[in-house]
Formats: C-alpha cells, sequence, structure tokens
C-alpha cells in the first residue's frame, strides 16, 4: 500500500513534523497537544482500528520539557526511560546508541509489552526516541506504541516521524 505523508506544524511550541505517514488521523480532533514551549506533549493515533478493545492500531506521544544542557546525559536519561518502561513490563530488546537527528545525538530503543485490557491479553511493540535539543535547551521523547501484528506495517511509518521532527522550527 502506497503510504502519502502530510506535515504537522505547532508553531507555539516550535515544533514541526514534516513526515507524518497518511495511516495517522490529521483530524485535529484525534490529535491531542497539551503544554507550552518548556514543556508539553502532543498524541498522534492510527486511523486504523482492528480491535475495537485496544482502540487504535498505533500512537505515537512526543513529550519535550525545558533541561539546561549541564543536568544532561544522554546514556542516563535513555537508561532512566528502559527503567520508567520497565515499571508496567515494557521488556527492550534492542537498543540503537549513537544515532544522529539534526546534528542531536539521539539513541532509540525497542520493546514489547503483554498487558491485559478488559479480560483480553494484547502484545504490542514499542519503539522510544530520546534526544536533546541544545538550541531549544529542550528534552525530547518520543513514544511508539502499536499492536504486535501490526508492528512490521507501522515500523517504517514511526522511524520517519521520528526523524521528521523539527523541534527548532520558526
Amino acid at each position: 500500500m502506497l503510504q502519502k505523508n502530510w506535515k504537522y506544524l505547532n508553531i507555539e511550541n516550535q515544533i514541526v513534523i514534516n513526515k507524518i505517514s497518511n495511516i495517522y488521523s490529521s483530524d485535529k480532533k484525534f490529535i491531542k497537544k497539551e503544554g507550552n514551549l518548556d514543556e508539553g506533549r502532543i498524541e498522534f493515533k492510527s486511523v486504523q482500528i482492528s480491535d475495537d478493545v485496544w482502540g487504535a492500531d498505533s500512537d505515537i506521544t512526543i513529550e519535550w520539557k525545558k533541561l539546561e544542557a549541564s543536568h544532561f546525559h544522554l546514556g542516563k536519561i535513555v537508561n532512566e526511560s528502559i527503567q520508567n518502561y520497565a515499571l508496567i513490563n515494557v521488556t527492550t530488546s534492542k537498543i540503537e546508541k549513537s544515532l544522529w537527528h539534526l546534528s542531536h545525538e539521539m539513541t532509540i530503543w525497542y520493546g514489547n509489552r503483554q498487558q491485559m485490557n478488559r479480560r483480553r491479553y494484547f502484545v504490542s511493540k514499542v519503539i522510544h526516541a530520546t534526544f536533546f535539543c541544545e538550541l531549544t535547551q529542550r528534552l525530547f521523547h518520543i513514544h511508539a506504541n502499536c499492536l504486535a501484528n501490526a508492528f512490521d506495517y507501522y515500523k517504517e511509518a514511526i522511524l520517519n516521524f521520528i526523524n521528521s521532527i523539527q523541534c527548532h522550527a520558526n
């Protein structure tokens, strides 16, 4: 299936995402955003719903917060994010370190989770990216979650989403 892309622009928070696949809804009522330039989050949900209990097959959340550069250590922050998600039974399966995104060092880790929802078990896969923008002094976490049986379909769209984020758009 040919996937077209759309662009998301959030001027007040200086965030642009240049490549969001049309498998994620561009309808503003399905995009949740909150916060300001210093701290906030934006959530996108996929159009496809293959299970009424689970909901959208995939979702992506971007979270950011102001952080002084002197308090930033990528390895420590990535380990903290892995430990935080381990508390809700996300098992890390792969870590890609020393990636670069718009001259920012970035780490991506992959994981999976089995969870019960309304007496049914669901297996989901996770992609989590972390980077720090030196220009705006903000730490970014991008967290994507999707049903395990649909992961191959969403993986490329999620990685394109992550790699097309502009964190200091004017």
